[in-house]
């Protein structure tokens, strides 16, 4: 009983390895970019912008865009995956 028990387990584990060494779908990620560059448009305020407002787009999603309003004042965050300034960390 033990050495089945073992044996499903040991099985369970293999399988669980295998899926997560395989990374994310191809169907995934195109969903991600689809929700991220459409529908949710995270880059219309997450994008760094230069000195005349325009989009930075090789600085990624590195958020900075200031939203100033007479109520308040705030700017978007960094949803980079970086560790240090970005999400990287969150879970």
């Amino acid at each position: 009983m033990r050495i089945r028990s073992f044996l499903v387990v040991a099985l369970m584990a293999m399988v669980s390895f295998r899926v997560a060494a395989a990374g994310p779908d191809a169907a995934v990620i195109e969903r991600g970019q689809y929700l991220m560059n459409g529908v949710v448009a995270c880059g219309n305020c997450h994008v760094a912008r230069g000195a005349r407002g325009e989009p930075l787009f090789d600085k990624g999603l590195s958020g900075g865009m200031v939203f100033d309003e007479p109520a308040f004042k705030a700017y978007a965050s960094n949803i980079t995956p970086d560790p240090e300034t970005g999400i990287g960390k969150w879970t």
